[in-house]
């Protein structure tokens, strides 16, 4: 005989002397659960009879007991709620407190052979009363009718039992996600309650979903503790095979009470999973002695794809034959039914981040064009933000889901790539700046490329800003107009001197002598100043503005003075010169094209009064110069950086650096 037949016929046996000791069949119902108080000495039942203090019950119609007599007691039945093998619960109202309660009591009057029954009830009492917990029933009392014998008050709990519930939930489990995490949440309470249990030293044996009650308010209870085993011992009379065969441990299959621990509880909570997760008891078979042997074996369990692989390994693990390879205790095993919600929460989590980018993706997987992707751009960077901030929470739940990283990574480089599509530099760098690894080659070759031609089109615009910015070489400017100034000063002084009067008769050899005087003084400064007046387009245009006027002045003299003209006429002439270059040439000074106007209308006052010609021009001259020069300084107060003119050419560096700086752009913004 081989070593399995071996372990078969000794299984047998077992499963042989279990059903001997319960006193069954082996085609038994194996649902029928097993157990019940040995006999007990008659001394000690007694001493509980005598502790119980009088509960007189009485008996009315529903309705009425607000109007029972004062001869009624204080708990009036009303109706039965349920009934098991040797008990029966009915509804009482409590007139003293003004509340309806569970009342339970023996299905018959206490009789010769009750002694274990009564015991039992009154046990179950004490155990349950002695575990004040909220997923436990609360006892009100125990007490005694004359009628009825001993009664048992507790708290009327309002709902259906789990396996109602689990019922009609049915075409809906596991598949349907928001209701396995409500049983999964109903399984957890049921947790609770044994935890509190264990540490007061007691194991429950019969955990399963008719023995868990499921409130009209969310409360769950975890009822039925009639099999109850302390683990000290103390309780005598403890039936060796208790519990309900589809359900059992090994250790409870066999009867070995002193391999009753915590893990045996936690077998019935894997068990109860099971159930859950399949509709179907953890051990099944052909009558209760098939199912004690499929119990002694606990052989693990093979689900359906549609079970989620955690969850079903979670209850293989609580169901492992050896009572060492469980869970070590409720804690650990309720901690894996949370990992795996927290997982489901996370994978929820990145669904909706896939949503999210749904619409950019299936873009972007068609001839990767991402901008036309969605053609809104603040739509599209709320679904990225939104995906982005789902995913980190994912993240925050399950730091090691690598399901949420590997699709984190896709979705910034989905923005990246769109952000590419678009030339934004500042969210691109964002995104690269999120990811954990660098981008791939091709998406960081354009990113550089983008970069550069970025810091192209800044260093062009930069160029454009500073060609028309005032404040660049304003000095040099203001010491133009000062020697142009100082040139007109020392010319018409020193003409006046020599020649005093209206200047009809003045040689033209002074006239251009005079012009020769400013003309000098204007280009010796537009000279000495030539880099700076080259550096930009406004620069460049005020010094060909004034080597124009100082050119055209002397032309003007030397064509005056070779033709024979009159010193009236030739400042008449140069006053419209003047007056022409003024209205001529695009400047970003505002005034000048009105001086101009002035300046002509000065030249038609000169021509018609010859005799005011040459004061008209002197003065027109020295107030148009004075009034360029004090604009000049006024422009410069205005317009001068902190660090000086030359701060802007030196800080692009930095400008370009933070145009790139994503967080540089927040801050400016």
């Amino acid at each position: 005989m081989g070593d399995e037949e071996v372990e078969d016929t000794s299984l047998k046996a077992t499963v042989a002397a279990t059903l001997a000791a319960v006193g069954l069949s082996s085609d038994a119902d194996p649902h029928h659960r097993l157990g019940s108080t040995r006999a007990v000495a008659q001394s000690q039942l007694e001493s509980m009879l005598d502790a119980l203090r009088p509960l007189p019950v009485s008996r009315a119609d529903q309705g009425e007991a607000e109007e029972a007599p004062e001869t009624v007691g204080d708990l009036v039945v009303r109706g039965r709620l349920g009934e098991g093998g040797m008990g029966i619960v009915e509804l009482a109202y409590q007139r003293t407190l003004d509340r309806e309660v569970a009342l339970k009591r023996l299905r018959t009057s206490p009789a010769p052979g009750s002694a274990p029954q009564l015991y039992g009830l009154l046990d179950e009492a004490r155990v349950s009363g002695r575990l004040e917990h909220p997923n436990i029933v609360p006892v009100h009392a125990i007490g005694r009718d004359e009628a009825l014998g001993p009664i048992v008050l507790f708290k009327r709990v309002q709902g259906e039992t789990w396996a109602e519930a689990l019922k009609k939930d049915a075409a809906r489990l596991p598949h349907d996600a928001p209701t396995l995490e409500r049983h999964l949440r109903v399984l957890l309470q049921v947790g609770h309650a044994l935890r509190y249990a264990h540490s007061r030293g007691v194991l429950h044996r019969d955990v399963k979903p008719e023995n868990v009650m499921l409130g009209a308010f969310g409360e769950v209870y975890l009822l039925d503790w009639g099999l109850a085993f302390p683990l000290d011992g103390s309780r005598p009379g403890v039936a060796a095979v208790a519990g309900t065969a589809t359900h059992m441990a090994p250790e409870m299959a066999r009867g070995d009470l002193a391999a009753l621990s915590p893990a045996t509880d936690v077998f019935l909570l894997g068990a109860t999973l099971h159930e859950l997760l399949t509709g179907e008891p953890r051990h099944r078979g052909e009558g209760l002695a098939a199912t004690l042997l499929a119990a002694m074996v606990a052989e693990p369990a093979e689900y359906a794809p549609a079970v989620p692989p955690e969850l079903g390994a979670i209850a293989n693990r609580a169901c492992a034959a050896d009572p060492a390879h469980r869970f070590e205790d409720v804690e650990a095993f309720q901690q894996a039914i949370e990992d795996y919600l927290d997982q489901r929460e996370a994978r929820l989590l990145v669904e909706s981040a896939r949503e999210l980018v749904a619409p950019i993706d299936a873009e972007d997987a068609i001839g990767r064009s991402t901008e036309h992707a969605v053609r809104d751009q603040a739509e599209t960077l709320r679904r990225f933000q939104e995906a982005r901030f789902a995913l980190d929470q994912a993240l925050r739940l399950r730091p090691s889901f690598a399901l949420a990283r590997r699709e984190r990574r896709r979705t910034l480089l989905l923005m990246l790539r769109w952000a590419l599509a678009r030339e934004d530099v500042g969210q691109a760098l964002a995104a690269v700046e999120e990811l954990d690894e660098p981008p791939p080659p091709d998406l960081r070759t354009l990113l550089e490329a983008l970069r550069s031609a970025q810091r192209e089109k800044r260093a062009r615009m930069k160029a454009l800003e500073r060609d028309v910015d005032l404040s660049v070489a304003q000095p040099e400017r203001l010491r133009a107009m000062l020697a142009a100034l100082l040139g007109l000063t020392a010319a018409h002084v020193i003409g006046w001197l020599r020649h005093p009067g209206a200047g009809l008769d003045l040689p033209p050899v002074a006239v251009l002598q005079e012009g020769a005087l400013v003309a000098g003084a204007i280009l010796a400064a537009l000279f000495v100043a030539r880099r700076r007046l080259t550096s930009t387009a406004l620069n460049r245009q005020f010094l060909r503005g004034a080597a124009a006027v100082a050119l055209g002045m002397l032309a003007n003299r030397a064509i005056g003075v070779l033709a024979g003209s009159s010193a009236p006429v030739i400042f008449t002439a140069e006053l419209v010169l003047i007056a022409g270059l003024f209205i001529a040439v695009q400047t970003p000074v505002r005034p000048l094209p009105f001086v101009g106007l002035a300046g002509l209308a000065t030249a038609l006052l000169g021509g018609w009064k010859p005799s005011l010609a040459r004061a008209l021009y002197m003065g027109f001259t020295e107030l148009t110069v004075l009034g360029l020069a004090v604009g000049l300084v006024l422009e410069g107060r205005q317009t001068a950086p902190e660090g000086g003119a030359e701060a802007d050419a030196g800080d692009d560096a930095d400008a370009d650096a933070d145009a790139d700086d994503p967080r540089a752009r927040d801050q400016s913004a």
